[in-house]
């Protein structure tokens, strides 16, 4: 428990800790806050208010309690807040108590507390590495008891708990990102890769799959068991064809029996010699997609492409092969590699 505070405390800020420190994206983190802070602090209004980091513009404001109004009118008036003036340049949490209104008070900052008949202010940081990222805004009415210094060490816990929780978030953001940028690089990959974990009765479970590996599915391709070796190479048929595909597999995790599987070599090579030459590589994907049954949105995310694009490709593609519907270019691509085939063959002297 903080120093200062009774044991009774504890329970009231245990909502609070556990509310934001679930939050995993930093959408979430103000609502979870917004609901648990009124056992910690009590008060009328409160606020989570985002600033943004390197412009120290105001950001998304939540808040409860107050009316929309004064959220509209405070946020004309946000940058005359002499308690955020104060954060800014100390990163401490800091109260002021509302003179009362009177003929005296011009300042429109005043003015919009007095509107809402607001008589005390309470404002604390957030802040993740040295900047301020969120201010946590607190208000009572004119006919409550003002905050206190007790106030305002809470409102410093309260602070220490959001801003760790607010790092939390951006550091789990900062991985969702990097895992994206990872997996559109494996999706660009020549080949065919799988990730998978084999479990104690020598089943593997696949964890990952990159775009080719998705292709190779829908050919009814499933890895191989592997044995003890660390690295692996085998060779393995497709089911249902003579073509013998090769396969490298390699432990990436010793531990938790995480292997890697590449196909080294593609399955298959459904288009003719001459078809390959005057196709690019996205429509030869397209063909390969088309071939196996997949409509629009299947193949678009398969190429993660999207539906118009597919339906461009395939316009050239009908161009090309001079067809008007997808059955005909189906035809004449199987039709194209299998007089290929018969080709090669009759190429090939006899033994």
């Amino acid at each position: 428990m903080p120093y200062g505070f009774r044991d009774r405390d504890d329970v009231a800020l245990s909502p609070l800790v556990a509310g934001v420190h679930k939050s995993l994206k930093r959408d979430t983190l103000p609502g979870n806050y917004l609901k648990s802070i009124g056992r910690w602090i009590h008060g009328r209004g409160y606020g989570f208010y985002e600033v943004d980091p390197t412009t120290g513009m105001p950001g998304s404001i939540h808040a409860i309690g107050v009316s929309h109004e004064f959220l509209d009118i405070y946020e004309t008036v946000r940058n005359d807040d002499p308690l955020l003036q104060q954060i800014r340049s100390s990163n401490r949490p800091c109260l002021i108590n509302l003179p009362e209104k009177s003929a005296d008070v011009t300042s429109d900052f005043l003015t919009v507390f007095h509107d809402e008949r607001l008589g005390s202010y309470m404002l604390g940081p957030v802040v993740v590495d040295r900047q301020l990222v969120a201010t946590l805004n607190f208000a009572r009415a004119l006919n409550d008891p003002p905050f206190t210094r007790t106030d305002l060490r809470k409102l410093q816990v309260a602070c220490l708990h959001v801003s760790r929780a607010y790092a939390l978030c951006l550091d789990a953001e900062k991985t969702r990102r990097e895992r994206e940028y990872y997996r559109q690089a494996l999706d660009e990959a020549p080949y065919a890769l799988y990730l998978t974990r084999r479990s104690s009765d020598d089943s593997e479970q696949i964890l990952f799959k990159n775009r080719l590996a998705v292709q190779a599915d829908a050919r009814d391709y499933v890895p191989v068991m592997v044995g003890k070796d660390a690295r692996v190479n085998y060779q393995v048929r497709e089911p249902g064809n003579e073509t013998e595909v090769s396969v490298r597999s390699v432990k990436i995790d010793h531990d938790h029996e995480i292997w890697a599987h590449f196909l080294v070599e593609q399955v298959n090579a459904r288009l003719s010699t001459e078809a390959q030459l005057f196709l690019t590589r996205r429509e030869k994907e397209l063909i390969e997609c088309l071939i196996q049954g997949f409509d629009n949105k299947t193949i678009s995310n398969i190429l993660c492409i999207s539906p118009h694009t597919v339906k461009q490709h395939f316009r050239n593609l009908f161009d090309k092969f001079s067809v008007h519907t997808r059955t005909e270019l189906v035809a004449r691509v199987l039709a194209a590699s299998h007089l290929d085939s018969m080709g090669k063959q009759q190429d090939t002297p006899n033994g």
